[in-house]
C-alpha cells in the first residue's frame, strides 16, 4: 500500500529570524512571498471599522438598521459582530453554494445570501460567523462608497506601506491537499471570503503591519482591547494581538506582543500550503 506523503510550502518568521520550506515544487520562498491569510484578515477587517468610528462616519455601538436596510439585521450591533456574539450564523450552520460565482467586493456577495436566515444562535454568545464579517464589509463599502479591497489600501496598507497585501492573486502557486490547481469553486469561495478571510500578505507586510496602532486614536485603542483577537496578561503587563487563519489548504497564524504603553515587543508569522502526493 502506497502511503500519501504530505508536501508542505512554508514560511515561517520567529526571534526575527526567518525559516522557509518547499518540498512541493521549485518556486523560491523568502519574506516577500505572498500567502492566502485567510482569517487575519478579520484584524484589517476591524481596524477600518475603527478608522471610520474616528472619523465619525460610523459608531460600531449602532445597530445595523442605521447603515443597511435588513429587517433581520435591525436589533444587530456592530460590535457584537466584530466579537462574534451577534448570533449571526456560521459555517456549521450550512451554505447555499447554488449559483456561486466570483465576487469582486463585499456588497455583490451579500446580495447572493441576503435572503437566507441568518440569526441563527443566541445573542452573546460566542460563534464564529464569517457571514459577519462579510457584512461588516458591506457597512465599510456602503458608507465609504469604495470596494473593501480599495478601502484598506488607502487607509491601512498605504500609510503602512505595505505592498504585498490586497485581495489579489499571489506571487506564488498554492496548493489545496491534492489538487494542484485550484478548481473555480476554491476561486470562488476566496473571492467571497473577502473582508471575511480573502486577504493575502507576506511576511515582510505583516512586519510592517506591526505599526497598525499608530493609525488610531486613543480612543480607538480602548475599544480595540475589548475586541476578541486582542489579549492582556494583567502580570506581564503584554498586549497580544493574535489570529488564526485557515482556507483552501492554507493554514496561517500571527502573534504580535507589545507592551503596557503599546510599544512593539516581538512578532510570531506563520504561512503554509499543503498537498497529499
Amino acid at each position: 500500500m502506497k502511503i500519501n506523503e504530505l508536501k508542505i510550502k512554508k514560511v515561517l518568521y520567529k526571534d526575527n529570524k526567518l525559516y522557509t520550506l518547499n518540498n512541493i515544487d521549485k518556486e523560491k520562498l523568502d519574506e516577500n512571498s505572498e500567502f492566502s491569510i485567510a482569517s487575519i484578515t478579520k484584524i484589517f477587517t476591524a481596524i477600518s471599522l475603527l478608522i471610520l468610528h474616528q472619523e465619525k462616519k460610523l459608531n460600531i455601538n449602532d445597530t445595523f438598521k442605521k447603515y443597511l436596510d435588513h429587517k433581520e439585521l435591525a436589533n444587530v450591533k456592530i460590535i457584537d459582530v466584530i466579537n462574534h456574539t451577534s448570533g449571526l450564523k456560521t459555517i456549521s450552520d450550512g451554505f447555499n453554494k447554488k449559483n456561486l460565482k466570483t465576487y469582486y467586493n463585499s456588497i455583490e456577495y451579500y446580495n447572493y445570501y441576503k435572503n437566507e436566515k441568518l440569526i441563527k444562535h443566541k445573542k452573546g454568545t460566542h460563534n464564529y460567523s464569517n457571514i459577519g464579517y462579510n457584512l461588516l464589509g458591506v457597512l465599510i463599502e456602503t458608507i465609504t462608497n469604495m470596494s473593501y479591497n480599495k478601502y484598506i489600501h488607502k487607509n491601512i496598507l498605504k500609510p503602512l506601506k505595505m505592498i504585498h497585501t490586497g485581495i489579489e492573486k499571489t506571487n506564488i502557486t498554492q496548493y489545496y491537499f491534492n489538487i494542484k490547481k485550484f478548481k473555480k469553486y476554491e476561486k470562488d469561495m476566496l473571492m467571497a471570503a473577502g473582508s471575511a478571510g480573502g486577504l493575502k500578505s507576506s511576511i515582510s507586510d505583516l512586519i510592517k503591519f506591526k505599526n497598525f496602532h499608530k493609525l488610531l486614536n486613543n480612543n480607538s485603542i480602548k475599544l480595540l482591547q475589548e475586541m476578541y483577537f486582542c489579549k492582556y496578561i494583567k502580570e506581564d503587563k503584554i498586549y497580544t494581538i493574535s489570529h488564526n487563519g485557515s482556507m483552501i489548504g492554507n493554514l496561517t497564524q500571527v502573534r504580535i506582543r507589545y507592551d503596557n504603553n503599546w510599544k512593539f515587543k516581538d512578532i510570531n508569522i506563520r504561512f503554509s500550503t499543503n498537498v497529499h502526493r
